[in-house]
Protein backbone atom coordinates (compact mmCIF):
# COMPACT_ATOMS: atom_id res chain seq x y z
CA UNK A 1 0.00 0.00 0.00
CA UNK A 2 1.57 3.32 -0.71
CA UNK A 3 2.66 5.61 2.01
CA UNK A 4 1.97 8.65 3.08
CA UNK A 5 4.40 11.22 5.11
CA UNK A 6 3.78 14.43 6.22
CA UNK A 7 6.14 16.62 7.49
CA UNK A 8 3.63 19.09 9.46
CA UNK A 9 5.55 20.81 12.07
CA UNK A 10 8.66 18.55 13.13
CA UNK A 11 11.06 18.79 15.67
CA UNK A 12 14.34 16.71 16.52
CA UNK A 13 14.25 14.22 19.44
CA UNK A 14 14.80 15.31 23.04
CA UNK A 15 17.67 12.64 23.20
CA UNK A 16 19.41 13.87 20.39
CA UNK A 17 22.26 16.11 21.74
CA UNK A 18 22.47 19.97 20.57
CA UNK A 19 26.42 19.24 19.70
CA UNK A 20 25.47 18.11 16.24
CA UNK A 21 23.11 20.49 14.91
CA UNK A 22 25.59 22.91 13.74
CA UNK A 23 26.34 21.69 10.17
CA UNK A 24 24.07 21.64 7.60
CA UNK A 25 23.75 17.92 6.80
CA UNK A 26 23.05 17.40 10.54
CA UNK A 27 19.96 20.21 10.45
CA UNK A 28 18.68 18.19 7.81
CA UNK A 29 19.29 14.71 9.68
CA UNK A 30 17.64 16.42 12.79
CA UNK A 31 14.55 17.60 10.80
CA UNK A 32 14.58 14.01 9.04
CA UNK A 33 14.47 12.49 12.49
CA UNK A 34 12.11 14.59 14.27
CA UNK A 35 9.72 13.94 10.92
CA UNK A 36 10.05 9.98 11.78
CA UNK A 37 9.29 10.16 15.02
CA UNK A 38 5.80 12.49 14.28
CA UNK A 39 4.72 9.66 12.20
CA UNK A 40 5.30 6.89 14.28
CA UNK A 41 3.89 8.98 17.41
CA UNK A 42 0.56 9.32 14.80
CA UNK A 43 0.43 5.60 13.88
CA UNK A 44 1.08 4.81 18.00
CA UNK A 45 -1.93 6.37 19.11
CA UNK A 46 -4.05 4.30 16.59
CA UNK A 47 -2.79 0.24 17.39
CA UNK A 48 -3.56 -1.83 19.76
CA UNK A 49 -1.15 -2.89 22.43
CA UNK A 50 0.41 -6.09 20.85
CA UNK A 51 1.73 -3.47 17.96
CA UNK A 52 3.40 -0.98 20.58
CA UNK A 53 4.98 -4.14 22.06
CA UNK A 54 6.33 -5.36 18.40
CA UNK A 55 7.84 -1.72 18.06
CA UNK A 56 9.20 -1.50 21.69
CA UNK A 57 12.81 -3.28 20.25
CA UNK A 58 13.59 -1.32 17.47
CA UNK A 59 12.52 2.20 19.75
CA UNK A 60 15.24 1.06 22.23
CA UNK A 61 17.70 0.44 19.34
CA UNK A 62 16.92 3.98 17.92
CA UNK A 63 17.67 5.42 21.01
CA UNK A 64 21.04 3.70 21.65
CA UNK A 65 21.78 5.27 17.81
CA UNK A 66 20.89 9.04 19.05
CA UNK A 67 23.44 8.62 21.98
CA UNK A 68 25.98 7.37 19.47
CA UNK A 69 25.68 10.34 17.18
CA UNK A 70 24.77 7.73 14.69
CA UNK A 71 21.59 9.90 12.95
CA UNK A 72 20.97 7.83 10.06
CA UNK A 73 21.54 4.39 11.63
CA UNK A 74 18.47 6.22 14.54
CA UNK A 75 16.53 7.26 11.15
CA UNK A 76 16.46 3.89 10.20
CA UNK A 77 15.11 2.30 13.47
CA UNK A 78 12.67 4.53 13.26
CA UNK A 79 11.65 3.45 10.31
CA UNK A 80 11.68 -0.36 11.40
CA UNK A 81 9.50 0.98 14.14
CA UNK A 82 7.02 1.88 12.05
CA UNK A 83 6.85 -1.01 9.71
CA UNK A 84 6.18 -3.20 13.53
CA UNK A 85 3.17 -0.75 14.48
CA UNK A 86 2.11 -1.28 11.07
CA UNK A 87 2.09 -5.36 10.91
CA UNK A 88 3.90 -8.27 12.36
CA UNK A 89 5.83 -8.96 8.85
CA UNK A 90 8.58 -7.31 8.19
CA UNK A 91 8.55 -4.19 5.35
CA UNK A 92 9.38 -5.33 1.39
CA UNK A 93 12.59 -4.11 0.01
CA UNK A 94 10.90 -1.58 -1.62
CA UNK A 95 8.94 -0.14 1.55
CA UNK A 96 11.60 -0.16 3.37
CA UNK A 97 14.13 1.56 0.39
CA UNK A 98 10.68 4.02 -0.02
CA UNK A 99 11.13 4.50 3.73
CA UNK A 100 15.02 6.09 3.54
CA UNK A 101 14.55 8.82 1.32
CA UNK A 102 14.31 12.28 2.32
CA UNK A 103 13.06 15.23 0.41
CA UNK A 104 15.15 18.52 0.35
CA UNK A 105 14.38 22.10 -1.16
CA UNK A 106 16.96 24.80 -0.84
CA UNK A 107 14.80 27.06 0.44
CA UNK A 108 11.44 26.25 2.77
CA UNK A 109 11.17 30.15 3.14
CA UNK A 110 11.95 32.15 -0.22
CA UNK A 111 11.03 35.35 -2.47
CA UNK A 112 9.67 33.54 -5.43
CA UNK A 113 11.03 36.40 -7.56
CA UNK A 114 14.05 36.15 -6.81
CA UNK A 115 15.14 32.18 -5.26
CA UNK A 116 15.71 29.44 -7.35
CA UNK A 117 14.13 26.80 -5.57
CA UNK A 118 16.03 23.12 -6.29
CA UNK A 119 14.89 20.16 -4.39
CA UNK A 120 16.38 16.57 -4.08
CA UNK A 121 15.61 13.47 -3.28
CA UNK A 122 18.40 11.36 -1.54
CA UNK A 123 18.55 8.91 0.98
CA UNK A 124 19.01 9.03 4.55
CA UNK A 125 20.36 6.55 5.58
CA UNK A 126 24.25 4.79 5.46
CA UNK A 127 25.80 3.64 1.86
CA UNK A 128 26.33 0.66 3.82
CA UNK A 129 22.50 -0.48 3.44
CA UNK A 130 21.94 -3.32 1.16
CA UNK A 131 18.77 -2.39 -0.69
CA UNK A 132 19.41 -1.48 -3.88
CA UNK A 133 17.53 1.03 -6.50
CA UNK A 134 14.12 -0.23 -7.74
CA UNK A 135 14.26 -0.05 -11.32
CA UNK A 136 11.98 2.37 -13.25
CA UNK A 137 11.68 5.11 -10.11
CA UNK A 138 9.74 8.18 -11.11
CA UNK A 139 9.49 11.21 -8.78
CA UNK A 140 6.71 14.13 -9.09
CA UNK A 141 7.42 17.03 -7.69
CA UNK A 142 4.54 19.42 -6.73
CA UNK A 143 3.68 22.76 -5.44
CA UNK A 144 -0.10 23.28 -4.64
CA UNK A 145 -2.16 25.92 -2.67
CA UNK A 146 -5.73 25.43 -1.96
CA UNK A 147 -5.90 21.64 -3.75
CA UNK A 148 -4.43 23.44 -7.44
CA UNK A 149 -1.39 22.58 -8.36
CA UNK A 150 0.97 25.62 -9.21
CA UNK A 151 4.30 24.13 -10.53
CA UNK A 152 4.84 20.54 -11.83
CA UNK A 153 7.97 18.52 -12.49
CA UNK A 154 8.38 14.92 -13.30
CA UNK A 155 12.11 13.15 -13.17
CA UNK A 156 13.68 9.40 -13.86
CA UNK A 157 15.48 8.56 -10.42
CA UNK A 158 18.56 6.99 -12.00
CA UNK A 159 20.81 7.50 -9.36
CA UNK A 160 21.35 7.70 -5.17
CA UNK A 161 20.00 11.02 -5.51
CA UNK A 162 18.62 13.78 -7.59
CA UNK A 163 18.08 17.30 -7.69
CA UNK A 164 14.86 19.61 -9.61
CA UNK A 165 14.87 23.18 -10.00
CA UNK A 166 11.27 23.89 -9.50
CA UNK A 167 10.21 27.58 -11.65
CA UNK A 168 8.54 29.74 -8.82
CA UNK A 169 8.78 32.97 -10.14
CA UNK A 170 5.33 33.24 -10.58
CA UNK A 171 4.02 32.13 -7.40
CA UNK A 172 2.43 34.87 -5.15
CA UNK A 173 2.93 35.38 -1.28
CA UNK A 174 0.98 32.21 0.68
CA UNK A 175 2.05 28.85 2.36
CA UNK A 176 2.58 26.29 -0.63
CA UNK A 177 2.60 22.08 -0.47
CA UNK A 178 5.76 20.55 -1.58
CA UNK A 179 5.09 17.16 -2.59
CA UNK A 180 7.31 14.46 -3.76
CA UNK A 181 5.23 11.12 -5.22
CA UNK A 182 8.05 8.01 -5.71
CA UNK A 183 6.76 4.81 -8.11
CA UNK A 184 7.49 2.57 -9.86
CA UNK A 185 6.02 1.10 -13.36
CA UNK A 186 3.89 -0.90 -11.41
CA UNK A 187 3.04 0.72 -8.59
CA UNK A 188 2.88 4.19 -6.39
CA UNK A 189 5.06 3.83 -3.59
CA UNK A 190 4.37 6.89 -1.55
CA UNK A 191 5.08 10.30 -0.75
CA UNK A 192 6.17 13.41 1.18
CA UNK A 193 4.74 16.61 1.90
CA UNK A 194 6.06 19.65 3.51
CA UNK A 195 4.95 23.12 3.41
CA UNK A 196 7.07 25.76 0.87
CA UNK A 197 6.34 29.36 2.39
CA UNK A 198 6.46 32.34 -0.15
CA UNK A 199 7.07 36.14 1.23
CA UNK A 200 7.25 38.87 -1.41
CA UNK A 201 9.88 41.42 -0.70
CA UNK A 202 11.27 38.93 1.60
CA UNK A 203 14.94 40.21 2.00
CA UNK A 204 13.49 44.04 2.26
CA UNK A 205 11.48 43.14 4.84
CA UNK A 206 13.87 40.88 6.87
CA UNK A 207 16.25 44.65 6.46
CA UNK A 208 13.44 46.83 7.86
CA UNK A 209 13.64 44.77 11.12
CA UNK A 210 17.32 45.89 12.07
CA UNK A 211 16.05 49.22 12.80
CA UNK A 212 14.23 47.46 16.84
CA UNK A 213 17.71 46.48 17.34
CA UNK A 214 17.76 46.86 20.97
CA UNK A 215 18.94 50.50 22.79
CA UNK A 216 19.70 50.70 26.01
CA UNK A 217 16.53 52.23 27.01
CA UNK A 218 14.32 49.03 25.46
CA UNK A 219 16.95 46.20 26.09
CA UNK A 220 15.05 44.81 28.80
CA UNK A 221 11.66 44.42 27.26
CA UNK A 222 9.51 41.16 25.72
CA UNK A 223 9.18 42.97 22.58
CA UNK A 224 12.80 43.74 21.81
CA UNK A 225 13.50 40.23 22.58
CA UNK A 226 10.75 38.26 20.82
CA UNK A 227 11.98 40.44 17.74
CA UNK A 228 15.84 39.38 17.96
CA UNK A 229 14.69 36.36 18.53
CA UNK A 230 12.31 36.22 15.23
CA UNK A 231 15.50 37.44 13.34
CA UNK A 232 17.54 34.53 14.54
CA UNK A 233 14.66 32.21 13.18
CA UNK A 234 13.76 34.01 10.16
CA UNK A 235 16.78 34.95 8.60
CA UNK A 236 18.78 31.82 8.50
CA UNK A 237 15.59 30.13 6.75
CA UNK A 238 16.05 32.63 4.13
CA UNK A 239 19.45 32.08 3.75
CA UNK A 240 18.70 28.22 3.10
CA UNK A 241 18.95 26.66 6.57
CA UNK A 242 17.03 23.60 7.80
CA UNK A 243 15.46 24.80 11.19
CA UNK A 244 14.57 21.60 13.48
CA UNK A 245 10.83 22.25 12.67
CA UNK A 246 8.62 23.37 9.90
CA UNK A 247 7.61 26.91 11.17
CA UNK A 248 5.16 29.11 9.79
CA UNK A 249 7.54 31.62 8.77
CA UNK A 250 4.87 34.07 7.18
CA UNK A 251 3.20 34.40 10.54
CA UNK A 252 6.94 34.53 12.54
CA UNK A 253 7.75 37.78 9.90
CA UNK A 254 3.99 39.40 10.08
CA UNK A 255 4.47 39.12 13.77
CA UNK A 256 7.87 40.65 13.48
CA UNK A 257 6.72 43.47 11.79
CA UNK A 258 3.43 44.13 14.20
CA UNK A 259 6.52 44.81 16.73
CA UNK A 260 8.08 47.26 14.83
CA UNK A 261 4.72 49.10 14.09
CA UNK A 262 3.73 48.71 17.59
CA UNK A 263 7.26 50.24 18.64
CA UNK A 264 6.88 53.17 16.50
CA UNK A 265 3.99 53.61 17.84
CA UNK A 266 4.62 53.94 21.70
CA UNK A 267 2.54 50.45 22.32
CA UNK A 268 4.01 46.96 22.78
CA UNK A 269 3.14 43.51 20.79
CA UNK A 270 3.55 41.35 23.58
CA UNK A 271 1.48 43.16 26.23
CA UNK A 272 -1.44 42.73 24.05
CA UNK A 273 -1.55 39.27 25.00
CA UNK A 274 -1.68 38.03 21.07
CA UNK A 275 -3.42 34.82 21.27
CA UNK A 276 -3.48 31.77 19.43
CA UNK A 277 -0.22 29.97 18.67
CA UNK A 278 2.60 32.19 19.08
CA UNK A 279 6.52 32.16 19.54
CA UNK A 280 7.85 34.51 21.80
CA UNK A 281 11.17 35.74 24.57
CA UNK A 282 10.47 36.83 27.47
CA UNK A 283 13.04 39.21 29.00
CA UNK A 284 13.54 37.69 32.87
CA UNK A 285 15.97 39.45 34.56
CA UNK A 286 19.66 39.27 32.97
CA UNK A 287 17.78 35.76 30.71
CA UNK A 288 16.06 35.95 27.42
CA UNK A 289 13.85 32.45 27.44
CA UNK A 290 12.10 31.71 24.05
CA UNK A 291 8.70 30.50 24.64
CA UNK A 292 6.17 28.65 22.29
CA UNK A 293 2.65 29.51 23.54
CA UNK A 294 -0.81 28.70 22.92
CA UNK A 295 -3.63 31.24 24.23
CA UNK A 296 -6.86 30.66 23.97
CA UNK A 297 -9.05 33.62 22.16
CA UNK A 298 -9.88 36.40 24.37
CA UNK A 299 -13.51 37.10 25.46
CA UNK A 300 -14.19 33.29 26.11
CA UNK A 301 -15.21 32.14 29.48
CA UNK A 302 -13.75 32.14 32.38
CA UNK A 303 -11.90 35.14 32.66
CA UNK A 304 -9.01 33.21 34.48
CA UNK A 305 -7.38 29.99 33.44
CA UNK A 306 -5.02 27.49 34.06
CA UNK A 307 -1.38 27.68 32.92
CA UNK A 308 0.62 24.20 31.82
CA UNK A 309 4.13 24.76 31.72
CA UNK A 310 5.97 21.80 29.51
CA UNK A 311 9.76 21.15 30.20
CA UNK A 312 11.52 19.42 27.29
CA UNK A 313 14.49 16.92 27.86
CA UNK A 314 17.87 17.03 26.40
CA UNK A 315 18.72 18.13 23.40
CA UNK A 316 15.09 19.39 23.00
CA UNK A 317 13.91 23.00 22.22
CA UNK A 318 10.60 24.95 22.78
CA UNK A 319 9.15 23.14 19.76
CA UNK A 320 9.43 19.96 21.39
CA UNK A 321 6.08 19.44 23.27
CA UNK A 322 4.13 21.42 20.91
CA UNK A 323 4.98 18.88 17.24
CA UNK A 324 6.02 15.28 19.02
CA UNK A 325 5.75 13.75 22.50
CA UNK A 326 3.26 11.69 20.91
CA UNK A 327 2.35 14.57 17.81
CA UNK A 328 1.39 17.81 20.32
CA UNK A 329 -0.83 15.49 22.54
CA UNK A 330 -0.28 17.41 25.04
CA UNK A 331 -0.57 20.57 23.85
CA UNK A 332 -3.79 19.24 21.85
CA UNK A 333 -5.01 18.11 24.97
CA UNK A 334 -4.63 21.39 26.72
CA UNK A 335 -6.08 23.50 24.18
CA UNK A 336 -9.43 21.43 24.15
CA UNK A 337 -9.83 22.69 28.14
CA UNK A 338 -9.36 26.01 26.99
CA UNK A 339 -5.86 26.52 29.04
CA UNK A 340 -3.18 28.06 28.32
CA UNK A 341 -0.03 25.87 27.52
CA UNK A 342 3.41 27.50 26.97
CA UNK A 343 7.11 25.21 26.32
CA UNK A 344 10.37 27.03 26.98
CA UNK A 345 13.60 26.27 25.97
CA UNK A 346 16.10 24.75 28.72
CA UNK A 347 14.10 26.71 31.38
CA UNK A 348 15.52 25.48 34.40
CA UNK A 349 15.63 27.64 37.67
CA UNK A 350 13.49 30.54 35.58
CA UNK A 351 10.41 28.25 34.68
CA UNK A 352 9.40 30.17 38.43
CA UNK A 353 9.39 33.53 37.08
CA UNK A 354 8.11 32.76 33.58
CA UNK A 355 4.86 31.84 35.81
CA UNK A 356 5.15 35.73 37.04
CA UNK A 357 5.88 36.66 33.56
CA UNK A 358 3.45 34.94 31.49
CA UNK A 359 0.46 36.08 34.36
CA UNK A 360 1.38 39.70 34.09
CA UNK A 361 0.54 39.02 30.00
CA UNK A 362 -1.70 36.26 30.36
CA UNK A 363 -5.19 35.85 32.69
CA UNK A 364 -3.39 32.73 34.39
CA UNK A 365 -5.72 31.07 37.55
CA UNK A 366 -2.31 31.55 39.53
CA UNK A 367 -4.10 28.74 41.98
CA UNK A 368 -4.09 26.00 38.67
CA UNK A 369 -0.30 26.40 37.40
CA UNK A 370 0.44 22.81 36.75
CA UNK A 371 4.48 21.70 35.29
CA UNK A 372 4.67 18.39 32.91
CA UNK A 373 8.84 17.65 32.80
CA UNK A 374 10.47 14.72 30.69
CA UNK A 375 13.92 13.45 31.18
CA UNK A 376 16.32 16.45 31.97
CA UNK A 377 13.34 18.36 32.54
CA UNK A 378 11.42 16.03 34.64
CA UNK A 379 15.12 17.27 36.88
CA UNK A 380 14.17 20.85 36.14
CA UNK A 381 10.74 20.38 37.24
CA UNK A 382 11.50 18.92 40.55
CA UNK A 383 14.27 21.39 41.31
CA UNK A 384 12.34 23.90 41.02
CA UNK A 385 8.90 22.37 42.28
CA UNK A 386 10.68 21.41 45.46
CA UNK A 387 12.73 24.55 46.26
CA UNK A 388 11.54 28.32 47.01
CA UNK A 389 9.02 28.50 44.64
CA UNK A 390 7.01 25.39 45.29
CA UNK A 391 3.79 27.12 46.10
CA UNK A 392 3.66 28.66 42.45
CA UNK A 393 2.79 25.29 41.54
CA UNK A 394 -0.23 23.44 42.09
CA UNK A 395 1.28 20.18 40.93
CA UNK A 396 4.25 18.55 38.79
CA UNK A 397 4.88 15.76 36.48
CA UNK A 398 7.79 14.45 36.38
CA UNK A 399 8.25 11.73 33.07
CA UNK A 400 11.14 9.22 32.17
CA UNK A 401 13.46 11.34 35.10
CA UNK A 402 14.38 12.13 38.84
CA UNK A 403 15.97 14.74 40.38
CA UNK A 404 17.19 16.03 43.57
CA UNK A 405 15.61 17.10 46.65
CA UNK A 406 16.83 18.77 49.97
CA UNK A 407 17.21 15.35 52.76
CA UNK A 408 15.32 17.62 55.14
CA UNK A 409 13.11 18.87 52.95
CA UNK A 410 9.23 19.01 54.23
CA UNK A 411 6.70 18.96 51.02
CA UNK A 412 3.59 17.76 53.24
CA UNK A 413 0.41 17.74 50.71
CA UNK A 414 2.18 18.74 47.73
CA UNK A 415 1.21 16.58 44.96
CA UNK A 416 3.60 15.18 42.11
CA UNK A 417 3.27 12.49 39.51
CA UNK A 418 6.28 10.28 39.03
CA UNK A 419 6.38 8.05 35.90
CA UNK A 420 8.63 5.16 33.84
CA UNK A 421 8.74 2.25 31.46
CA UNK A 422 10.01 -0.71 32.19
CA UNK A 423 11.91 -0.64 29.49
CA UNK A 424 13.48 2.93 30.38
CA UNK A 425 16.92 3.60 31.26
CA UNK A 426 15.56 6.34 33.17
CA UNK A 427 13.58 3.86 35.48
CA UNK A 428 15.95 3.54 38.84
CA UNK A 429 16.11 7.65 38.78
CA UNK A 430 12.55 7.60 38.05
CA UNK A 431 12.07 5.17 41.37
CA UNK A 432 14.51 6.71 43.37
CA UNK A 433 12.25 9.97 42.98
CA UNK A 434 8.94 8.60 43.84
CA UNK A 435 11.01 7.28 47.34
CA UNK A 436 12.67 10.83 48.30
CA UNK A 437 8.96 12.72 47.46
CA UNK A 438 7.43 9.79 49.83
CA UNK A 439 10.11 10.54 52.80
CA UNK A 440 9.50 14.11 52.18
CA UNK A 441 5.63 13.55 52.69
CA UNK A 442 4.51 14.86 49.37
CA UNK A 443 1.25 13.21 47.61
CA UNK A 444 2.85 11.16 44.90
CA UNK A 445 1.16 9.02 42.46
CA UNK A 446 3.79 6.39 40.76
CA UNK A 447 3.15 4.73 37.58
CA UNK A 448 4.79 2.35 35.71
CA UNK A 449 4.46 1.12 31.76
CA UNK A 450 5.06 -2.06 30.06
CA UNK A 451 6.60 -2.22 26.95
CA UNK A 452 7.91 1.24 27.47
CA UNK A 453 10.82 3.22 27.22
CA UNK A 454 12.41 6.46 27.76
CA UNK A 455 11.01 8.49 24.50
CA UNK A 456 7.30 6.79 24.67
CA UNK A 457 6.91 7.21 28.49
CA UNK A 458 5.57 10.73 27.74
CA UNK A 459 2.73 9.39 25.15
CA UNK A 460 2.02 6.49 27.56
CA UNK A 461 1.63 8.45 30.08
CA UNK A 462 -0.11 11.67 28.94
CA UNK A 463 -4.20 10.28 29.45
CA UNK A 464 -3.15 9.54 32.96
CA UNK A 465 -1.10 12.86 33.67
CA UNK A 466 -4.23 14.98 32.09
CA UNK A 467 -6.84 12.45 34.41
CA UNK A 468 -4.16 13.35 37.58
CA UNK A 469 -4.43 17.08 36.83
CA UNK A 470 -7.99 17.40 36.12
CA UNK A 471 -8.79 15.71 39.50
CA UNK A 472 -6.69 17.78 41.51
CA UNK A 473 -8.23 20.79 40.22
CA UNK A 474 -11.58 19.60 40.89
CA UNK A 475 -10.68 19.71 44.46
CA UNK A 476 -9.73 23.59 44.55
Amino acid sequence: MPCRRTVAPLVALALLPLAVAGTASAQVARFELGRRLQAFEELWERVDDAARARATPELVAATTAFFGLRLSAAAQRLDMALFALQAAAPASDEQAWFASLSCVPSRRFLDPAVDELTVRVQRLYDDDDDRVLPKGVRVRLALTAQGRNAVVAEVSLDAAETGVVLPVGDLGEGVFTLTCGVSTAERKLGEIAQPVVCAQGLAQRLAALTPITPTPATADDHDTATLRYLERLLAPAARGHTAETDLPYLALLRDAEAIVRARADGTSFVATAPRGERWLCLALGNRRLPVRIHAPAAGELPASRPLLLLLHGAGGSENMFFDTYGAGTYVARARERGWIVASPRSAGEAAADLVDALAAIYPVDRAKVYMVGHSMGAMQAIGVATGEAAPKFAAVAALGGGGRIARRADLTGRRFYVATGDQDFARAGARSLHDALERAKANVTWKEHVDTEHLGIVQRAAGDVFAWIENIGAAK
